[in-house]
C-alpha cells in the first residue's frame, strides 16, 4: 500500500496558510488539496516532476474544482521572498518541492521491495525444483501440492 508523509506541523506551516489565503479556502481544505495532489504524483510522475502535464491536469489531481492557473499559481507563490512554494518552476521544469526527500521515499521502498520479491522468488523457484517446502525443507507432495510435514499449501 502506497502512503505520503505529511509532516504535523503542515497546518501550521505559513506556506500552507498562504497557499490556503491566495485560494480563499480553509486549512483544511488546503491541506486535502495539497493531499491529494501528493497522492497522485505518486502514480503519474513518480520523480516529482510535472513538466509534462497541463495546469488543467494539475489542478484536476487535486480536485480543484476552480481556475487552473489560480490553483497553480497559488502552489508556485506561496512560498516566502526567499522559498519555493508546494511546486517550484525553474529551467528545468515544473516540480513538487522537496519531492525527493518525501514521496522519493516511497519509490526507493518500491524498488527495495521488488529486488526483495525477486529474490524471494528466485529462492523458492529453487527450492520447488527440488520439490521440497520453502517453509520447512520437506517433500511436497506434488499432486496436492501440499507440504508432507507442515501441510503448507503451496
Amino acid at each position: 500500500m502506497a502512503w505520503v508523509p505529511v509532516d504535523i506541523g503542515l497546518a501550521q506551516n505559513p506556506k500552507t496558510k498562504r497557499f490556503a489565503r491566495k485560494l480563499d479556502i480553509s486549512i483544511p481544505t488546503a491541506i486535502g488539496h495539497l493531499t491529494l495532489l501528493w497522492c497522485w504524483t505518486l502514480n503519474y510522475a513518480a520523480d516529482g516532476n510535472l513538466s509534462s502535464y497541463e495546469t488543467e491536469d494539475i489542478a484536476e489531481a487535486a480536485q480543484w474544482n476552480g481556475d487552473p492557473d489560480k490553483f497553480l499559481d497559488a502552489m508556485i507563490n506561496c512560498g516566502s521572498k526567499d522559498k519555493h512554494g508546494f511546486i517550484e518552476q525553474n529551467e528545468d521544469g515544473m516540480f513538487i518541492h522537496d519531492w525527493v526527500e518525501y514521496g522519493g521515499i516511497l519509490e526507493k521502498k518500491r524498488e527495495q521491495t521488488r529486488l526483495r520479491q525477486q529474490r524471494f522468488r528466485e529462492r523458492n523457484k529453487k527450492v520447488y525444483k527440488n520439490n521440497t517446502c520453502p517453509h520447512c525443507g520437506a517433500a511436497i507432495n506434488s499432486d496436492e501440492n501440499i507440504c508432507s510435514y507442515c501441510n503448507m499449501k503451496l
